[in-house]
């Protein structure tokens, strides 16, 4: 288990030296072994732990980094999120009457740089509704998806 001290493995090849017929008793020789298999509280320890680092994965914020591509959309908004105005990109871009594939996905960028991901989804599915080829908006709908 790679959760185990290395203090833990010291103790039990000192063991093996110290109290051989203890070190065998505990089953200690054979827990390296991958061929023998492992009780059912092992197990049991195993997969709560895998389901624990699950959870917590899911219930805690966290980041990833991730290259944002701004495509070629409307110039004045492209330019506000090249320059991390994220919030007036939003406004602008929800002001245009018509907006292409490429608006949506810069509106869907803006709103997910400023950690709107669900509203960021919303506007890279509209996107991809537009242009269902292109890759770029389908690794950002992908993105977004828990």
């Amino acid at each position: 288990d790679s959760s185990e001290s290395l203090i833990s493995i010291i103790d039990r090849a000192g063991l093996s030296f110290t109290n051989p017929t203890e070190y065998f008793a505990r089953g200690f020789n054979l827990r390296n072994n991958v061929q023998v298999p492992q009780t059912p509280l092992d197990l049991k320890i195993r997969l709560g732990r895998q389901v624990a680092r699950q959870y917590v994965k899911q219930i805690s914020p966290y980041q990833e980094r991730a290259e944002l591509l701004v495509q070629d959309g409307n110039s004045v908004a492209v330019n506000l999120i090249r320059g991390n105005a994220y919030q007036e990109a939003v406004i602008f871009l929800l002001a245009l009457n018509e907006r292409t594939a490429e608006d949506e996905h810069n509106l869907g960028l803006a709103f997910e740089a400023a950690g709107e991901i669900s509203q960021a989804r919303k506007h890279y599915e509209t996107a991809l509704k537009m242009d269902n080829n292109n890759p770029v908006f389908k690794a950002a709908l992908t993105r977004t998806i828990n």
